[in-house]
């Protein structure tokens, strides 16, 4: 009878995850911190509160930029690996869709915002021309 090993190491499941939780911290400082950096005057009671606020706000975004390439690295994986390219891209536009008024709400304050779209669209953008070129 045979048993199957025990696999090591970092899942597709698990990386996403961590894909995840890293952009989640990308969008706190930017939905919570960003904007109060942008509408609070510094005066010279405030700097120091101020700075360590800022230093925070970098800290959170830097975090959050390993984020889209480990999405990327994710659609490539999945579009070499899916039975179906065509229910793959629609669930990208799905998702596209359903993130982008809570994206616009958090991050531009408006319900719509043509001005910025989530990530969703440009991974398919490049989902799509990935297809292409295959």
């Amino acid at each position: 009878m045979q048993t199957n090993p025990v696999r090591k190491g970092l899942t597709g499941a698990h990386f996403k995850w961590i894909a995840i939780v890293f952009m989640a911290i990308d969008h706190i400082g930017a939905a919570l911190l960003e904007p109060v950096l942008l509408n609070t005057a510094v005066t010279t009671a405030n700097l120091a509160q101020m700075q360590r606020l800022s230093d925070v706000y970098m800290v959170l975004r830097c975090i959050g930029r390993f984020s889209f390439p480990a999405f990327c690295f994710l659609l490539v994986e999945g579009f070499y690996h899916t039975h179906s390219k065509a229910k793959y891209l629609r669930n990208l536009l799905i998702f596209a869709l359903i993130s982008e008024v809570p994206f616009d709400l958090a991050l531009r304050g408006d319900v719509l915002n043509f001005d910025y779209q989530n990530v969703f669209f440009t991974l398919a953008a490049g989902f799509v021309a990935s297809w292409i070129a295959e």
